[in-house]
């Protein structure tokens, strides 16, 4: 559920990201390569996930002046923040990297609807706080 999608212009394939949902309801993250050339599977990587927590709303973003991913998502339940991996465009060690907090572990409100883009050798991050019509924040990671 929830599948985003960025294209590796260095390695002519792209990177599909979304969301699983477990028996008992919790739902994590995963990562599918797919060749650009032949459309042929080339390698799936669990992202995130936790005992008793969830990991929802993936998106991803291709960094090509370093040859690697932004995965960001929301991680629910308390404290709700915005969290997310860089992973190596092979998707090598993704699953055990630790998390980046992006934002906002203490701010009232639930955080949603990540979405991330590539600028030159960085990332921006957005996201809403609140469930409804709630503020548009941002956030620049270098990469």
């Amino acid at each position: 559920m929830d599948p985003s999608l960025a294209y590796n212009s260095t390695d002519n394939e792209y990177l599909v990201v979304y969301g699983n949902e477990l028996v008992g309801g919790l739902r994590d993250n995963a990562a599918q390569r797919i060749n650009a050339s032949d459309g042929s599977l080339i390698s799936w990587a669990k992202v995130a996930t936790g005992t008793g927590e969830n990991r929802d709303n993936p998106d991803v973003a291709y960094n090509p002046a370093r040859n690697q991913y932004l995965i960001t998502y929301t991680k629910f339940p308390s404290p709700i923040n915005i969290r997310g991996k860089v992973a190596l465009a092979n998707l090598d060690g993704v699953s055990i990297s630790p998390e980046i907090e992006l934002c906002c572990t203490g701010i009232a409100g639930a955080q949603w609807g990540t979405q991330v883009a590539t600028g030159p050798d960085e990332y921006l991050v957005t996201f809403e706080i609140g469930l409804f019509s709630g503020p548009i924040y941002g956030r620049r990671v270098r990469g």
